[in-house]
């Protein structure tokens, strides 16, 4: 069986604590290893736990690199800053962003539309792979994280918000809190790593980016990412395995969300013992756990580094059948903007209401007419800037 050669360019961006948390994560599973990993925060204390080379701070400079305390308005201002730009050079040239973070609080939720502008100005296509509040942590929270997840979804190529109570539900309660929270780490990032793979699929069966804009970009929808990973030495039980593994997972949030799917994306990657037959066997176990008329796309590939194992991962998605596609926005083209807009007033009917224009004196200074003129440049700033200016005033249609 052929091996995967080429390796795309995939980069992954954690921003806020949370992002810096799951990156973390990802950069220690075994496999990751040919992926762009890096972090972006105004929290220097949490830039420099994530331990490598690809750290960004942002906005510093007003921020004294404690973090932006919870607020997004305060995140969007850090990440405008143009310190936003040392991440230009890591991300450019990527086949595919994906960027990961916690909703709800402040870096990520404000600076996650920044970064999906300057990847759009890149042409980078996006993936947005975000956590969003517990429900113990108030209606306050979670109406930040809605906000964000909306004003974000028009600019994002593919938006895929993760519940953190998904994250909890197949842990005991006797878990220790650390624990527990590792283990969401470690699960969010096997789903990006999952996700990633996506991208390397083409061996075999082939899907790629497109198939995760169709089926998600600009749709709001609900998205569960399930996978499973064997090691075991028989081939059918390898298989087996995996595939109860998946349903088991974490982000899953049972079986009966595969049957509920509107449509899924399937990727399996094995190493160079990966047979058809094995693969066969694993579509079709996944395709009978779906619904009768869920739409799958699959892909399949090899890489020597799985040798020994299967690693499948499922998107399932639902989509939000009352809310309406956003159109597509990428990259549309420039308006033309005409060089003069004349507009006359009409007479009105009778009966219908008219404002008259307002007889503005051309060079007025109003209330200050007897009061110490503030000149500045020459322009007196009492006369309001549109009289300064000689600007005509739209009178309407």
């Amino acid at each position: 069986m052929v091996q995967s050669v080429i390796k795309p360019k995939i980069t992954v961006l954690g921003i806020g604590g949370t992002g810096v948390k799951i990156t973390k994560a990802l950069s220690k599973i075994k496999g990751a290893d040919w992926l762009n990993i890096g972090v972006v925060d105004a929290d220097i204390a949490s830039i420099n736990d994530f331990g490598t080379e690809n750290t960004f701070p942002v906005g510093i400079e007003w921020t004294q690199g404690v973090g932006c305390g919870g607020d997004p308005e305060r995140g969007g201002r850090a990440f405008a800053h143009q310190s936003h730009k040392s991440i230009t050079p890591f991300i450019v040239g990527s086949s595919m962003l994906i960027v990961t973070g916690g909703f709800g609080g402040g870096a990520a939720t404000g600076g996650a539309p920044i970064i999906a502008r300057l990847a759009r100005q890149h042409k980078i296509p996006t993936i947005f792979l975000l956590t969003t509040p517990f429900s113990f942590e108030g209606r306050a929270r979670h109406d930040v994280a809605e906000e964000g997840l909306k004003m974000l979804l028009p600019g994002a190529d593919v938006m895929i918000p993760i519940p953190n109570d998904i994250l909890f539900t197949s842990l005991k309660a006797d878990t220790p809190t650390n624990k527990a929270f590792l283990e969401a780490n470690v699960s969010v990032a096997a789903a990006i790593l999952g996700v990633a793979e996506v991208m390397r699929c083409g061996n075999l069966m082939s899907t790629d980016f497109a198939d995760l804009k169709e089926l998600l970009g600009g749709k709001k929808s609900i998205c569960n990412i399930a996978f499973g990973v064997s090691d075991m030495e028989s081939v059918e039980d390898r298989c087996s395995d995996a595939i109860t593994k998946l349903i088991q997972s974490p982000l899953l949030g049972g079986k009966d969300t595969l049957k509920a799917a509107h449509s899924m994306i399937i990727t399996i990657i094995g190493g160079d013992d990966f047979q058809i037959g094995e693969m066969k066997q694993t579509l079709e176990a996944v395709r009978n756990l779906s619904g009768e008329n869920t739409r799958i796309i699959a892909g399949a590939n090899t890489d020597s580094a799985y040798t020994g194992k299967v690693f499948i991962t499922v998107i399932a998605i639902e989509y939000d059948q009352n809310t309406p596609q956003i159109p597509d926005r990428s990259f549309p083209a420039p308006r033309k903007r005409k060089n003069k807009i004349i507009r006359k007033a009409e007479t009105p009917q009778q009966g219908e209401l008219f404002q008259a224009e307002l007889g503005f004196q051309q060079t007025s200074r109003g209330h200050f007419a007897k009061t110490t003129q503030n000149i500045v440049n020459g322009e007196d700033l009492d006369i309001p800037p549109f009289q300064r200016q000689n600007m005509t005033l739209d009178k309407g249609q």
